[in-house]
């Protein structure tokens, strides 16, 4: 089983995410606006893997104090 460790944003920072991306397909530039018809909200895929060891947690876990993101293990 894959695991993953996923940042969503908060409702505000979403829409203006969807309106940027909106501004690029307007101008004709790719974007995201219609990848997976809407179904998945912007977010940051911070680590992904089959499995996320325990060192590599630790390590992480002191990245994202920096990032100031809750402890999330």
């Amino acid at each position: 089983m894959a695991q993953g460790l996923v940042v969503f944003f908060d409702d505000e920072a979403e829409a203006a995410i969807r309106a940027l991306w909106r501004r690029l397909d307007d101008a004709g530039v790719p974007s995201l606006l219609g990848h997976a018809n809407g179904r998945f909200p912007p977010h940051l895929t911070y680590a992904m893997a089959g499995t996320i060891p325990r060192g590599a947690r630790t390590a992480l876990r002191e990245d994202l104090a920096q990032l100031w993101l809750p402890d999330l293990w």
